[in-house]
Parts: structure tokens; C-alpha cells; sequence
């Protein structure tokens, strides 16, 4: 087997995403999940979780069957059918708030932000999770870049009154306020309130 280089596997898989639909190939064509794993650096149980999609279904688009476990529009509270969720992904990527997202479903804002961090419908969407919500300049209808904040943050300690900061950048004073004390952007500034 030769591993192909890719920077979409997680960090320490033993898997890239071609390895496994290689995987889902062999074991469609007839191959026993023993022979398969064979080939690959996993298990054969490992093989078998993801032919029964309860590792990787959001490359392999296989939903998981185990007894009991459901999830998606087969969860009996499921609010979102899987087009719907595409859409409010497609809508956060163009820029629209998950606030102004979320009054045209059944769920609130902070449903929105677990599906654009991959914490749900990660099978739907192949967002991976892990890394929390996007912030800073990454979120949806961010006004400010971080080379906007950098500058603030200069121009504050330069002396400059928020306020006349505030007039070159579509944000209030209370804005730049937050950014000068590190309430916001402190990924960026590396200010921490005190």
C-alpha cells in the first residue's frame, strides 16, 4: 500500500480519506474486512466500524447501523432534514450570520455554530470538529481582519482616542474598546483581560 499525501487527514489518522474509500471498495467487491485490513495499518474491527459508518462516514457517506443509534434526519428529535443543513452551510460560508441563519429554521444560533464547527451533522456537512467555532476574521460577516485589529491596537497604544479609531472601521467605539482590553480578538492581539 502506498500512502498518498494528504492534508485532510486528522492529525495522527492512520487513514487519509482515500485509503478509506479504497477500504469501502475492496470490502463492496467481496473481500473479507480481515483481507482488507491486512492492507491497511487498522484492524479488522476497524474495517467493520467503517463499513458499518460508525468512523468516517462523513468521506464515506455510509450512516451508521449499530442497534440504537441513530442520527441525522433519522433521530426522532431531528429539527433539520439533511438539504436544510446543507443550505445553512452554504449560506454561513457566503457570509451570512448564524443569528439571521438561524430565523429561517427551526433552531436557534448556537445550533448554526455546532454545525459550522463540526460538533453536529458532521456526516452531513465532512466539517470536521475539534477545533470550537470560528472566530476572528474566520467567522461568517467578520468586520475587521487581523491586520485591522493589529492596527487598533497600535493606533490605541499610540495614543489615538477610540473613538476617532472607531470612524476608519465599520465597528462602534465599544468595539474597539473590546479589542484594546482583550474582551475580543485575543487570539489575535494576545491581550488578556485583566
Amino acid at each position: 500500500m502506498s500512502k498518498p499525501e494528504n492534508t485532510d487527514a486528522r492529525p495522527g489518522a492512520k487513514l487519509t480519506r482515500e485509503d478509506v474509500l479504497e477500504i469501502v471498495a475492496h470490502c463492496n467487491a467481496g473481500e473479507t474486512q480481515k483481507a482488507v485490513a491486512a492492507d491497511y495499518p487498522v484492524s479488522a474491527a476497524m474495517v467493520g466500524r467503517i463499513m458499518s459508518g460508525l468512523n468516517w462516514s462523513y468521506v464515506t457517506g455510509i450512516e451508521p447501523h449499530k442497534p440504537g443509534y441513530v442520527r441525522g434526519e433519522a433521530a426522532p428529535s431531528a429539527k433539520l432534514t439533511r438539504n436544510q443543513v446543507l443550505e445553512i452551510v452554504r449560506r454561513c460560508r457566503a457570509g451570512e450570520r448564524y443569528g439571521s441563519v438561524a430565523q429561517d429554521f427551526p433552531v436557534d444560533r448556537d445550533q448554526i455554530s455546532s454545525i459550522m464547527c463540526g460538533a453536529s451533522w458532521a456526516h452531513v456537512t465532512g466539517i470536521e470538529g475539534g477545533n470550537g467555532p470560528p472566530r476572528g476574521s474566520d467567522k461568517p460577516g467578520a468586520k475587521l481582519t487581523d491586520a485591522d485589529v493589529l492596527e487598533i491596537v497600535r493606533r490605541h497604544d499610540a495614543g489615538e482616542p477610540q473613538t476617532h479609531i472607531a470612524r476608519d472601521y465599520p465597528v462602534q467605539q465599544s468595539t474597539i474598546s473590546k479589542i484594546v482590553r482583550g474582551t475580543r480578538w485575543s487570539h489575535v492581539t494576545g491581550i488578556r483581560p485583566e
